[in-house]
């Protein structure tokens, strides 16, 4: 496989689902979730955090298994 690609597509596995979740909260309104709360934003930020961390152990435990990124 490509390195090149296989970087991208690496990135583009973190990124996207952070893009999604950071895009619906930075709608303009006010029926959001957690958009009135007090530690409404710290929650989202922890979020993130959890979704990249899952897609990292996700990542290695395919990697581990040779499910996929047979180099």
């Amino acid at each position: 496989m490509n390195p090149t690609i296989y970087i991208l597509t690496f990135l583009s596995a973190i990124f996207l689902p952070l893009n999604l979740i950071v895009g619906f909260f930075g709608m303009n309104t006010n029926a959001l979730p957690f958009a009135k709360e007090e530690y409404g934003s710290y929650f989202v930020f922890v979020l993130l955090v959890l979704v990249v961390i899952a897609l990292l152990i996700g990542i290695k435990l395919l990697k581990k298994f040779n499910i996929i990124f047979r180099l």
